[in-house]
């Protein structure tokens, strides 16, 4: 199946921030999260390109625990639900460009939930869950964040079913390359835990959020052409 990478939560009035180009060769799926915040604000008011501010970033890129169900809690503290959506995201061929944006909601539900441990530690979680009616094929699954600023430094794939070595380099292996089948009704979640400052500017990880890609049999009516469907939350309300 040629599954092509659809990732379209993007809104032309939404500025790009600084997205680290290392996590944008390995996946398109955090750019989905990271463009999905409102940047109004613009970033720290030092005297330096965006160029020059991105090359000077550290990637902060912790390991996310997979659970194939719904979590409320992790390590015993209790999630707190932050955001949701049930609208999901592709592209239409129309026989020219640009093609068109195609947007459904009911197939699946994306759930971003937040704690923090007894030591101050935060906790993040998302979960995504089929409310269709037809089984579908979780291909990605990433977290990510950024500065109330705009630095999208933090980054965390819970899940790549394309993964390859030489294509991702030096960059963190994902939690899972396997694809996950989740049948109406199943739930996929991943959390990460730390505490996330940019060091290079001093400013703490504000924003976050997660996004997923997925897509279905070519036998079902959700079915569009073998392009993915894209979902993404984030506690930017």
């Amino acid at each position: 199946m040629n599954n092509i990478t659809s990732g379209v939560k993007m809104n032309m009035n939404k500025k790009f921030r600084i997205l680290i180009p290392s996590v944008m060769v390995v996946t398109g799926i955090l750019a989905i999260v990271l463009v999905s915040f409102n940047t109004s604000q613009q970033t720290d008011a030092q005297n330096v390109s965006l160029g020059q501010l991105a090359n000077s970033i550290s990637e902060i890129r912790p390991n996310a625990t997979v659970i194939k169900d719904k979590i409320d809690t992790v390590e015993n503290v209790p999630l707190h639900l932050v955001s949701n959506s049930m609208i999901s995201n592709s592209l239409q061929s129309n026989g020219k460009d640009p093609a068109i944006l195609l947007t459904k909601s009911g197939l699946a539900e994306m759930t971003l939930s937040e704690a923090m441990t007894a030591d101050g530690q935060k906790i993040i979680s998302a979960t995504i869950t089929n409310i269709g009616k037809n089984k579908f094929y979780l291909k990605e699954f990433a977290m990510g964040g950024e500065t109330d600023t705009g630095i999208g430094a933090l980054s965390s794939v819970a899940l790549d079913a394309d993964y390859s070595s030489e294509a991702w380099g030096t960059n963190p292996k994902p939690s899972m390359t396997d694809l996950v089948v989740l049948n109406p009704g199943e739930s996929f979640s991943a959390h990460i835990k730390g505490n996330w400052v940019v060091s290079e500017i001093n400013k703490p990880i504000t924003k976050y959020g997660a996004a997923a890609l997925f897509y279905y049999d070519s036998d079902a009516p959700e079915y569009n052409e073998g392009r993915n469907w894209d979902l993404a939350v984030t506690n930017n309300k």
